[in-house]
């Protein structure tokens, strides 16, 4: 395999987004379900974090990978400390194989390091090649999380009202409900900063659920290159006579930005609240344009089983993540029960 010789590894500037931008919408992700990214400049994702660094290679001068890095402070097992997130790894599709990821993750890597206690990243769960990579970044696969597809298109009845709540109401009570975590991190939302959106707060009696909505248009739009087969049939299907007179999801067409909300913060504590709450989400997603929510969650929430019954399941796919993590106390006890910041999606 050639290496990575005369590669030149560099700190970006924002005086490169256009470059950047350039080399990201040819490094489509995906397999069946195939997406590029749209953002207002390549460092827009990286400003949600206070601090932040994206490294770049060079071959002859010609950009052929980026990568990014960022620090924040969380709590581990209940400790603060420091810790450092990768993200943003891209290759020139006619530069992959020659070892230019492996010096980029190594890059941000010792950046990372020499800031924070641990390091962590995410990977698509099928994904073999990012997660080779990442494991040559971090260290441990630790857990992870999967989010809900959550198309918006019926309108469902609920019992109850979902009131709109601050951001620090959702998030504290959603904290309360969920009891410990092994890995947090304050997303430090507040209306008109990142892609905060709103929250909404529902009550039954001495039950709750709650929610808080981003989006992440000008962040880090997801465009679609191409859709899975059973969809395009399903598309095709929807189309006739008198199919076409049902209800149906939104079908995306290559070229188009998706328009969507990640639901974070969410919690119930009891099922029935949660499909409630989520069919009144669905309904203010719908006022505001939004064909799409996801709903990141793990395997120890006991209302997505509720929230999913409302859905077809060719729908409704859960997407899942692998986390993986490098370094100190982070490897050394287990982390069954961490917090997903909305910035890291």
């Amino acid at each position: 395999m050639p290496d990575a010789a005369g590669v030149v590894i560099g700190v970006y500037s924002p005086e490169e987004s256009e470059e950047a931008l350039a080399l990201e919408r040819l490094c489509v992700q995906g397999i069946s379900y195939r997406l590029s990214f749209r953002r207002s400049t390549f460092h827009r994702r990286a400003e949600n974090f206070p601090e932040w660094r994206i490294f770049t290679a060079r071959l002859e001068g010609r950009l052929v990978g980026v990568a990014a890095g960022a620090v924040k402070e969380v709590l581990l097992h209940g400790q603060p400390t420091r810790a450092s997130f990768f993200f943003d790894l891209r290759v020139h599709p006619a530069f992959r194989g020659r070892g230019i990821a492996r010096r980029l993750a190594v890059e941000a890597k010792a950046w990372g390091r020499a800031r924070a206690s641990f390091s962590y990243t995410y990977t698509l769960a099928d994904n073999r090649v990012a997660r080779h990579l990442a494991e040559v970044f971090g260290g441990v696969a630790a857990g992870g999380y999967a989010y809900l597809v959550y198309p918006v298109y019926r309108v469902h009845p609920s019992r109850d009202h979902a009131a709109p709540g601050g951001f620090r109401e959702v998030h504290d009570a959603m904290l309360a409900a969920s009891g410990p975590l092994d890995l947090y991190a304050d997303p430090q939302c507040a209306p008109g900063r990142g892609g905060y959106v709103a929250s909404w707060i529902l009550r039954r009696g001495k039950d709750l659920a709650g929610c808080s909505a981003w989006s992440n248009r000008g962040i880090l739009g997801e465009v679609v290159e191409s859709i899975p087969l059973p969809l395009r049939l399903a598309s095709r299907l929807a189309a006739t006579w008198p199919l076409r007179r049902a209800s149906w999801p939104h079908f995306p067409a290559p070229g188009e930005e998706l328009r969507s909300w990640y639901l974070f913060d969410f919690f119930a504590t009891h099922p029935s609240l949660a499909r409630d709450l989520m069919r009144q989400v669905a309904g203010k997603a719908r006022d505001y344009g939004i064909d799409y929510c996801y709903l990141p969650h793990d395997s120890r929430d006991r209302w997505l089983g509720a929230v999913r019954s409302d859905l077809p399941r060719l729908f409704g796919p859960i997407i899942p993540y692998r986390l993986l993590v490098g370094g100190g106390a982070a490897e050394a006890r287990p982390l069954e029960r961490t917090y997903v910041d909305v910035r890291d999606l």
